[in-house]
């Protein structure tokens, strides 16, 4: 099979083009040679957390690879047809398990299941907290047929990480396509944690949050648990699920609060929020039909998403204005996954 050349400087230019690619890699068994990664950031290149999140999926399924080093702009993956569902992978800072984890799990899921163990970073910037993949993710990852369990043994803030997760992943030949339609979300959960800081702190926050919420009409039920971590640190995610929708927004503590993790929460009939639409692409690429996802905007996120994995996979994508917002359709190609 011919190598399939990505420029990983399109659209975002971040690292959801490497994402996307190395899992749809692993997913086709296509080769990929992904050039200019990340060259519009301050530092370009493979981060550490790129590190763990190819390698954990290279070792699982013997994949050659050049390229795989600290600060390489150019990276070649060729998948091997061997599956080995037991990883474990080790970031060494607050490196984003979160995102390591967007790249594992529909891979790991398609080519057979895993058992995976990582330690880095669980709530940090530029990254979805490990409460949204926990809720968030899995319930729509599991409407396509991707069933997870995440085990958060100890937490990981900035800047010394020192985060514990394990994830049991099962296995899914065959995604099955979603529907996310407008559906306002009526009630919600507020789900809170926090480590080495005064609780009244995180209990005033979440209050503030949940008032604003219910203004809109929201109903909202809150949660507060602390965890253990080697820095001082809060989070909160907002999450709910409907027969029409999945949405969550999360944030961390900074500045006395949660700063603007209800805005527009309540007020939106979106099915998906903007980033669960990015992570639901992969799946819905290999589907065996087609999805159907509303969203409140068509990020640059998402249309990087959508362009890699038609290219990856040779699926159809589109989308137009509906309301307030969009809808975005992904006609899978369920013949281009590894059998």
């Amino acid at each position: 099979m011919d190598t399939l050349e990505i420029d990983g400087s399109f659209g975002e230019g971040g690292g959801q083009v490497l994402r996307t690619a190395v899992s749809l890699s692993c997913m086709t068994g296509r080769p990929v040679r992904i050039s200019r990664i990340r060259a519009g950031r301050k530092k370009p290149g493979l981060a550490r957390q790129h590190l763990a999140a190819v390698g954990v999926l290279a070792r699982a399924c013997g994949a050659k690879t050049r390229g795989l080093a600290e600060g390489s702009t150019e990276l070649e993956f060729a998948p091997g047809n061997a599956w080995d569902g037991t990883a474990a992978a080790d970031v060494g800072t607050a490196g984003s398990i979160p995102l390591i984890l967007s790249a594992v799990i529909p891979a790991a899921s398609i080519r057979g299941g895993m058992e995976v163990s990582l330690a880095g970073g669980t709530d940090v910037s530029w990254s979805p907290t490990i409460e949204y993949t926990g809720r968030v993710l899995r319930e729509a990852y599991s409407r396509m047929g991707i069933d997870y369990s995440i085990n958060v043994e100890r937490r990981g803030y900035y800047p010394r990480g020192g985060g514990s997760v394990s994830a049991s992943i099962q296995p899914c030949r065959v995604p099955r396509p979603i529907l996310l339609g407008s559906d306002k979300p009526e009630q919600a959960e507020l789900l809170c944690s926090y480590s080495k800081m005064p609780r009244d702190k995180v209990e005033a926050a979440a209050k503030e949050a949940a008032c604003s919420l219910e203004e809109d009409g929201c109903s909202i039920h809150t949660e507060i648990g602390r965890g253990d971590a080697d820095d001082p640190g809060g989070t909160a995610l907002l999450y709910s699920s409907g027969h029409g929708h999945v949405r969550g927004a999360d944030a961390l503590y900074k500045e006395g609060g949660f700063g603007g993790l209800h805005r527009g929460f309540a007020r939106s009939d979106a099915g998906a929020d903007d980033h669960l639409a990015d992570m639901l692409v992969v799946p819905a690429s290999l589907a065996d039909g087609t999805s159907v996802i509303t969203v409140d905007n068509v990020s640059g996120h998402l249309g990087t998403c959508l362009y890699v994995a038609s290219r990856m996979t040779g699926c159809r994508y589109g989308y137009s204005g509906i309301g307030r917002g969009h809808e975005v359709w992904i006609e899978g190609r369920s013949d281009a996954r590894v059998h």
